[in-house]
């Protein structure tokens, strides 16, 4: 199964990151390796995680405050939204319908 970033969610990954590499240089490192395991979970069973909205799911980190939301189209994986669990949980809804990379 193929995954790919939204062009967005891929800024905010690299937002987050660059704001825990402010703090410490470890820290922005333990996120990324969060991020690659979620990742890699997803990608083996992309259906564990609940419905959230509008056919996407949800997987949440649990060191860091953040979601990756994600959908299937066909036999792909299309992350669209790394989003912080303090933000509006719906400003990423219109990236659902633009065409993925």
């Amino acid at each position: 199964m193929h995954l790919s970033f939204n062009a967005d969610a891929r800024i905010e990954l690299d937002d987050a990151r660059q704001h825990y590499a402010k703090i410490e240089a470890d820290l922005a490192r333990d996120f990324l390796s969060e991020i690659e395991k979620a990742i890699h979970k997803i990608k083996a069973n992309p259906f564990a995680w609940p419905p959230y909205s509008r056919s996407t799911r949800r997987y949440l980190l649990s060191r860091f405050p953040y979601h990756v939301i994600y959908y299937m189209r066909s036999d792909d994986i299309v992350i669209v939204a790394v989003a912080h669990a303090k933000r509006d949980p719906s400003y990423w809804l219109t990236r659902i319908d633009e065409p993925q990379p």
